[in-house]
């Protein structure tokens, strides 16, 4: 092979491998990372499957019971042998409930659909708080590597221009060497946060039901956008649509239809049968037949009816145990209505405590610190402040600026706790 084809040959496979790259990191915005956990979440799927259980059970609760087909024989001989039987009967009998029992038990199975529909909108908040929490994480672990980045590029300016001065004889050597030493300093913060970055990139991915090592970057960039609403805004707004407070209304609901099945549990059951009959014996009796005859195409009706007598055993404890799930529901609603106040009123006044430490760095901080950090070098460069002075304003300005991202982190990420403010305040 040629040179030329050689070189071709190697520019096709790096262009190849160039490209696979670029496609392979996927970018994912914050929407499409919760609609992807609201397909593959794990926690997700297994509240569906439970929705997806209740509804069968509706199926289960609203069974007729079975036909039931008899066969008997009486009269039969001492040594057993059917065919000399006096009588066969041979019918079929159908068992009916009393009248509104299988109703109440499929109201109770229905109730269930809804507490579990119900259980399943309220996953779907919290891990969508979840997802917004982790990827609010590692976007700030990114700007964290990105800034600590920065830093490193004035650092290694900084260092060159020491370089420089210490050759010109105008500085000593312990200059340098403090620039190779913050600069090494720094390129242990760009590790370790990218290490953090990339542990929040991979509980993102777990969360998304992906594997944790699948090539992922994040689409979005996040700002300040004030939080105007008052606290008794958000109280009257979350109290109204909370998933948790319709959780333990469903399940006061549930008690109450447990009740009214337990007490059809003391009527009776009835069956009804029909049955073709042959029997030996039968008029008229004659010198031929002094036996009888055998008589074929009988038929006899047969109805039965159940009677609760032991009523004081399994209906009087279904009827004790569904009175005391009516209470402990009660009870539930009861506290799951005190502590979402409560629990919005907490979040709401953490959201106002993040928004006032943005806006002091928004407004006062950060501009203060950039203008100290330009004036700093520009002093340095002209020898009116040293080099120890001059690596104090970097380190303030790079903890002035993580500090910034840390308080937009957690800005995100009270608005994210607001939103399931009391969804787990009742667990099922």
């Amino acid at each position: 092979m040629s040179l030329f084809l050689r070189s071709c040959v190697a520019f096709l496979f790096s262009f190849l491998f160039v490209m696979e790259n670029s496609g392979a990191q996927e970018k994912l915005s914050l929407q499409q990372a919760l609609d992807l956990a609201m397909n593959n979440n794990p926690q997700v799927l297994v509240a569906q499957k439970e929705v997806d259980a209740a509804n069968a059970r509706i199926l289960q609760a609203e069974a007729i019971p079975n036909l039931e087909f008899g066969l008997n024989w009486d009269e039969t001989p001492s040594n057993f042998d059917i065919t000399k039987a006096g009588e066969r009967n041979i019918g079929l009998v159908q068992p009916f409930e009393f009248p509104g029992k299988r109703g109440a038990r499929s109201r109770v199975a229905k109730i269930d659909v809804q507490f579990f529909e119900e259980n399943l909108r309220r996953t779907n908040l919290l891990v969508s708080a979840e997802v917004k929490r982790v990827y609010y994480q590692a976007w700030l672990n990114q700007k964290l590597v990105a800034n600590f980045e920065a830093i490193a590029d004035l650092l290694q300016q900084f260092r060159e221009t020491a370089t420089a001065r210490y050759q010109a004889q105008k500085v000593t050597f312990l200059e340098v060497l403090r620039a190779k030493t913050e600069l090494a300093k720094i390129n242990n913060e760009i590790i370790a946060a990218r290490r953090e970055a990339q542990n929040a990139l991979a509980e993102l991915n777990r969360l998304l039901g992906r594997p944790g090592s699948t090539p992922l970057a994040l689409a979005d960039d996040f700002t300040y956008q004030p939080f105007t609403k008052t606290v008794e805004m958000v109280v009257n707004e979350m109290r109204q649509i909370s998933v948790s407070r319709r959780l333990s209304e469903t399940l006061v609901e549930r008690g109450r239809a447990q009740m009214r099945l337990a007490q059809k549990s003391y009527l009776p059951d009835f069956s009804v049968g029909l049955f073709n009959q042959k029997r030996d014996g039968q008029p008229p009796f004659t010198s031929d037949s002094p036996l009888g005859v055998t008589e074929s195409g009988l038929w006899g009706i047969d109805v039965g009816v159940s009677i609760p007598l032991w009523f004081w055993k399994g209906p009087r404890g279904q009827a004790e145990e569904a009175r005391a799930f009516i209470d402990l529901a009660q009870i539930q609603r009861e506290a799951v209505d005190r502590n979402i106040t409560t629990a919005i009123e907490n979040a709401h006044r953490s959201v106002k405590a993040a928004e006032e430490q943005v806006r002091l760095f928004e407004e006062t901080l950060l501009r203060d610190v950039e203008d100290e950090l330009r004036t700093g070098i520009s002093h340095y460069q002209t020898d009116q402040i040293d080099a120890l002075n001059l690596i104090d304003i970097y380190r303030t300005y790079t903890a002035t600026q993580a500090e910034y991202y840390r308080a937009l982190y957690n800005y995100h990420v009270a608005l994210a706790d607001l939103e399931v403010a009391g969804e787990t305040a009742l667990e099922p």
